[in-house]
């Protein structure tokens, strides 16, 4: 195929090609020019101001690390800052918040809520638990330390409280073929506290809380928990006193290392109350038998005045924690505790027979018991590709003397009537032999 262009054409396209040689001529100027201000020199020498943005965060209290009702981590007993959700293991955490709403003041009243756990009477004279039906009166642990004196602990000082259900073994040592219970003490922190609580009840109960503290400078900081209460009973004859104090100090000289330090006296003083007898069935038979006399809840089968519980305890805490540049953390914790406990029984150990008797049965046991402990954990975190780990290394030290007396009355039992016991009448001496 062949063009033909007239003169007009060709004279048109000429201007066009003209035009557009000057459009590129004109151009290369800006075009070096606009080179010339992006290239790396020129960008370095002008500094860029960018907008800036302000990023606002709740921080979290030192002096309540859980807040609300749900907590998320459970490092005082696992170790690690491991979330619940991906620990292999039934946890439950009781905060500091659900402790105040529900006014919980025991390891009794703290496992109602608690699946899987009940509490058991324990003799009127110590916190006694049922771990999926594993019975255990010393699995009880304080700050990840043993606390296994008999004895009832009142939460004053008690920030939190962890339920771990099923074997512990690994990380607890000995015990814990049903679970335990760590308590986790309040500490001192820079946020301030200032809380006071009064309480008075039914049967007289009066009952004063303190808990109060302050950063004193920026590396230490002091917090001091204290408790009065006095009681009585439904039952006639039982009643309770108790107190405590607990100072605690933290020192942080750099941000990395962590001391805390503290002390406790705590006494608790109170009747033993063994509830009430069965009551037998036709010609004296134990099948099957019932409560006896539930609308006499006030009655005590025993002896009131014979049945004191009185148990002493004082303590030093000391953790230690330092976190390096490479994110290994170790943290050693040390408990020098010594407890003096004392309890006696005069109570009904048998049902009530058709003749209206009960028999009355006696024993004292006394326990005087020094536990030093001093435990180092160390954590080690790394990475194989995108899996993240956390090792947990640690060694425990624990060294427990321990003396106990367990004396039952010498002349064995007495069977007396209800009816003495209801008019008070009941005279009831006892002498002891070691058994």
């Amino acid at each position: 195929m062949v063009n033909h262009f007239t003169d007009t054409e060709t004279q048109n396209q000429t201007i066009q090609i003209s035009t557009l040689k000057k459009a590129i001529v004109h151009a290369l100027p800006l075009l070096a020019a606009t080179s010339i201000a992006l290239s790396p020199q020129a960008m370095a020498a002008e500094d860029i101001a960018l907008e800036a943005i302000e990023i606002i965060s709740e921080r979290m209290s030192d002096t309540k690390p859980v807040k609300g009702y749900n907590a998320k981590k459970s490092n005082a007993s696992t170790k690690t800052d491991t979330p619940l959700i991906n620990t292999p293991q039934a946890i439950t955490v009781i905060p500091q918040q659900v402790l105040k709403d529900q006014n919980v003041q025991s390891i009794t009243e703290a496992v109602r809520y608690v699946p899987g756990v009940t509490a058991s009477q324990g003799e009127g004279n110590r916190d006694a638990l049922v771990f999926r039906g594993n019975n255990t009166t010393s699995d009880l642990f304080i700050d990840g330390l043993r606390d296994d004196i008999q004895t009832y602990r009142d939460l004053y000082n008690t920030d939190r409280i962890e339920f771990l259900k099923g074997p512990n073994g690994m990380i607890f040592g000995r015990g814990g073929a049903g679970g335990v219970i760590n308590r986790v003490s309040k500490k001192a922190g820079w946020d301030a506290v200032k809380d006071l609580g009064i309480t008075y009840g039914s049967y007289n109960q009066k009952r004063i809380t303190g808990d109060f503290g302050q950063g004193l400078t920026d590396e230490v900081a002091f917090r001091i928990n204290a408790v009065y209460e006095d009681s009585d009973s439904f039952r006639d004859g039982v009643g309770l006193e108790r107190y405590g104090v607990t100072p605690t100090l933290t020192i942080a000289p750099n941000e990395n290392t962590n001391i805390v330090l503290s002390t406790e006296y705590f006494k608790d003083q109170r009747i033993g109350d063994r509830g009430i007898p069965s009551v037998n069935g036709a010609s004296d038979s134990t099948i099957q038998n019932r409560p006896y006399r539930l609308s006499d809840n006030d009655q005590f089968y025993g002896n009131a005045r014979l049945s004191p519980n009185e148990t002493e305890t004082v303590a030093f805490n000391a953790i230690v924690e330092h976190t390096f540049a490479n994110k290994v953390k170790i943290k050693n914790s040390t408990r020098y505790a010594d407890y003096d406990k004392f309890y006696q029984n005069i109570y009904a150990s048998s049902g009530v027979t058709n003749a209206g008797t009960v028999r009355l049965s006696g024993y004292r046991d006394e326990t005087d018991r020094t536990n030093i402990q001093n435990q180092t954990d160390i954590t080690i975190p790394f990475n194989t590709g995108n899996l993240k780990h956390t090792f947990l290394a640690g060694v425990e030290f624990l060294s427990q003397d321990d003396e106990n007396k367990r004396l039952t009355a010498t002349g064995g039992s007495s069977t007396v009537s209800y009816t003495h016991l209801r008019a008070h009448e009941t005279r009831y001496t006892i002498s002891y032999a070691l058994l």
